[in-house]
C-alpha cells in the first residue's frame, strides 16, 4: 500500500499534499505532471496526452485548457502554456505543435521563416537524447517583444514545432523592461532541450 502511495500522481492526490506552485493548483495542468517530486529544481515531469513526448515542466506555468487539442489516433497534438505569475511585468506564453508523421525539418523551418516574415537563421543546439536533434531561431519585433521559434525532431518523422513569445505588459516601468532576460533564456533553453520524443510501439 505504501508503495502505492508513492507511486500516486499528482492528479490523484489532494491538493494539500502538492506543491505550493502555479502549475498544480491548475487542475487541468496537475494532469500532465508525473510526479509531485521535482525533475530538478522548479521543474516537474510532464507527459502530453497523446504520449508522444516528455520535458521538464516550469512550475510556474499551466498549460490552457480552452486551446490544447490532441487527436484521436495520437497523430497531431497541440499545446499552450503561458505563465501565472501575477507579479511579473512579462507575458510569457508558447505553443507547442506535435505532429507524428511531418516532412523534413528544413521544410518546417522554411515554413516558420515564411510565418514571421522575417529570413531567419536556425542553429543546432546540443541535446544528450539519442537521433533526435533540436533547431532554435529567435528574434524581436521590438524591444518589448521577444520571439523564439523552435523544431524538436527525429529521423522517424517525429516533429515539434515552438513558438514561445515574451512580452513587456503596459506599466509604469515599461521602458526598463527586458521580454527574455538572459537568466530566462537560458532557463527556456533548458526546457526546450529536456524535451524527449517517444517512438509508437509498433516502430
Amino acid at each position: 500500500m505504501r508503495i502505492q502511495e508513492e507511486n500516486r500522481k499528482p492528479s490523484e492526490m489532494k491538493l494539500d499534499e502538492l506543491p505550493e506552485a502555479p502549475a498544480f493548483k491548475d487542475n487541468f495542468t496537475r494532469g500532465f505532471l508525473q510526479s509531485a517530486e521535482p525533475i530538478r529544481e522548479g521543474y516537474y515531469p510532464f507527459l502530453s496526452e497523446s504520449e508522444s513526448f516528455t520535458m521538464d515542466f516550469p512550475e510556474e506555468m499551466k498549460v490552457e485548457y480552452r486551446s490544447h487539442f490532441a487527436s484521436s489516433d495520437n497523430e497531431r497534438e497541440t499545446i499552450e502554456i503561458r505563465n501565472v505569475e501575477k507579479n511579473r511585468n512579462v507575458h510569457v506564453h508558447f505553443f507547442m505543435q506535435y505532429y507524428r508523421s511531418m516532412g523534413t525539418a528544413e521544410d518546417s523551418m522554411r515554413m516558420m521563416s515564411a510565418s514571421a516574415d522575417k529570413d531567419l537563421n536556425f542553429k543546432k543546439i546540443e541535446t544528450t537524447y539519442e537521433n533526435q536533434y533540436l533547431d532554435v531561431a529567435e528574434f524581436q519585433y521590438d524591444e518589448n517583444n521577444h520571439t523564439i521559434l523552435a523544431i524538436v525532431w527525429n529521423e522517424a518523422g517525429q516533429q515539434i514545432q515552438i513558438s514561445l513569445m515574451a512580452r513587456c505588459l503596459d506599466s509604469e516601468e515599461m521602458d526598463r523592461c527586458e521580454p527574455l532576460t538572459k537568466e530566462d533564456r537560458e532557463k527556456t533553453m533548458e526546457q526546450f532541450k529536456s524535451i524527449e520524443l517517444i517512438l509508437p510501439e509498433n516502430d
